[in-house]
């Protein structure tokens, strides 16, 4: 029997960290970071980075959504770590998510390049996967993972944005092919519309409207297709009320777009654990694709093993180099003229 998800007991907890502040914020490497278990170091391992929504941060259901993430986590394989944003004149923490959510203040922290900042740190001190860093961000951490996707597209293999949205174009966005976008967002939320809306009089646009943006902006034509299986990830809303919609259908980008539409779900959801499951299955299927050809065991150097690798591959596809879906000695000419260490 299904259980609802309110507060549990995780191994994430609340620790306390000094330092000298960083604008008005803890310095990169003074976030805590739950390493999953039996973390040795030995191996590159992902990372999930979670931003919360506007707010005080702590406490009820806004604990309840971070350790929902934060206990998959620790037993999936994932380093996680939750940074809080900068507070307010309101006594709220905030991101700079974008014109209309959520800096109040005008404030104009430079929020992306703390992100930014936070991920180097975390690299320098653990062993991180870098190609399969993800983030996943609420309400106001959902505007941010939007812009983050804008302005660092190459930061991050994924994102998820659960009930925020993007920017009302994305002309000056920085290119890419590669970055996959996945928006969770109910029908009946009534602080961030589905159909858009503004915030302290600033537009922000509909979720229909982010995800083509988003589509286009990777190089497709945005012909959105529903899948016929729905999902059930709030247990506030009677059966599978979630709509699967695929945004880069018969696209050549590497990236994903795509949009689970809850019907019937507000702002504030009640998600089943098994939500939690689909979200990192998400995340285990978008990785960053290996841009060095021939590094077939992912060490960034062109070398005898892939060499032996490519050869164990002989007559299929799986060691095909140079696009015509045979291994052959056409493929050996290409990694050996790609020799050495990967750029």
């Amino acid at each position: 029997m299904k259980l609802l998800l309110v507060i549990i007991l995780g191994h994430w907890c609340c620790n306390e960290t000094y330092g000298q502040e960083w604008g008005d914020q803890i310095p990169p490497d003074e976030v805590y970071v739950q390493e999953p278990v039996n973390y040795d170091g030995s191996e590159a391992t992902p990372l999930i980075i979670f931003l919360h929504g506007y707010g005080p941060v702590n406490g009820g259901w806004a604990d309840a959504l971070l350790i929902g993430v934060a206990d998959p986590a620790y037993y999936e394989g994932y380093l996680f770590t939750a940074p809080d944003g900068s507070y307010d004149s309101w006594g709220f923490y905030f991101w700079d998510g974008g014109e209309a959510c959520c800096d109040f203040d005008d404030a104009n922290p430079d929020h992306v390049g703390y992100i930014e900042a936070l991920v180097d740190s975390i690299q320098m001190s653990h062993n991180v996967d870098p190609q399969r860093i993800h983030l996943i961000g609420y309400s106001n951490g959902g505007f941010m993972a939007h812009r983050i996707g804008c302005e660092q597209p190459d930061l991050f293999a994924s994102m998820i944005s659960i009930a925020g949205t993007g920017s009302m174009d994305m002309y000056d966005c920085l290119s890419t092919s590669s970055l996959s976008m996945l928006q969770i967002h109910g029908t009946l939320d009534t602080t961030i519309l589905y159909n858009g809306g503004e915030l302290f009089g600033v537009p922000y646009p509909s979720v229909e409207t982010t995800m083509t943006n988003w589509s286009k902006h990777i190089g497709c034509k945005s012909n959105p297709v529903a899948s016929s299986d729905y999902l059930n990830l709030d247990g506030s809303v009677w059966g599978d009320e979630t709509e699967v919609i695929q945004y880069t259908n018969e696209c050549n980008a590497i990236g994903e777009i795509e949009l689970w539409k809850m019907h019937g779900a507000t702002h504030t959801y009640w998600f089943w654990y098994e939500a939690f499951e689909y979200m990192f299955d998400w995340f285990d299927a978008h990785q960053k694709p290996n841009t060095c050809l021939g590094d077939f065991d992912g060490d960034s150097t062109i070398n005898v093993h892939d060499l032996l690798i490519l050869i164990g591959h002989w007559g299929t596809a799986s060691g095909d180099l140079n696009g015509d879906q045979t291994t052959t000695v056409s493929d050996v000419l290409v990694l050996i003229g790609a020799w050495g260490q990967c750029p």
